[in-house]
């Protein structure tokens, strides 16, 4: 859909997706938080109302399946599955958009560094397995990714068995979408 664009502020907006019904698009890094700005969209040679976004310090969004159950790989980069389970003290990978600002800062549209010094969020999030606070092993900007965030976390020793436990990703003041996990043996 060429021609296509969000301008947000000052800024335009780094597409991601776009089809007649959905335009994806990340919120620039480089508007300071805590205010509202006006975005536009221009699309099939058109430009939209515009409307107001407000821009917040973090707003955690966690990958999630329709059913709602968690988006996570295992150390080897395979999918968490009912056929795959996660277990016990095993390291999963999460994946989140929202986590905010980062250090070093990293531009809208740019992939972010895939050697260290990485990209971490300024304000650290903390992962909640079931009742239990979850060991966090990096959280920050996936690796030479765009606009996307990982948390390593790990799964506590003493999760229950065979039940779907609620991962809850809190940062800040803000809770993001709750997510389901089911451990095995």
């Amino acid at each position: 859909y060429k021609g296509t664009s969000v301008l947000v502020g000052p800024y335009q907006a780094p597409l991601y997706y776009v089809s007649p019904g959905q335009l994806v698009a990340q919120l620039p890094y480089e508007l300071p938080p805590n205010s509202s700005y006006p975005i536009l969209v221009v699309a099939n040679n058109q430009i939209t109302v515009p409307d107001e976004v407000d821009i917040v310090n973090v707003q955690p969004g966690v990958a999630q399946f329709p059913d709602a159950s968690l988006i996570a790989q295992h150390g080897n980069f395979s999918l968490v599955t009912s056929s795959n389970p996660a277990k016990r003290n095993e390291f999963l990978i999460m994946y989140l958009v929202g986590l905010g600002l980062t250090s070093p800062s990293v531009a809208s549209g740019a992939p972010s560094p895939g050697t260290p010094p990485l990209g971490v969020p300024i304000v650290q999030p903390q992962v909640f397995v079931g009742d239990t606070q979850a060991e966090v092993a990096f959280y920050g900007l996936t690796p030479s990714g765009v606009g996307l965030y990982q948390i390593n976390f790990k799964v506590p020793a003493s999760a229950p068995l065979n039940t779907p436990l609620q991962v809850v990703v809190k940062q800040g003041e803000y809770t993001a979408n709750v997510t389901t996990l089911t451990v095995a043996p």
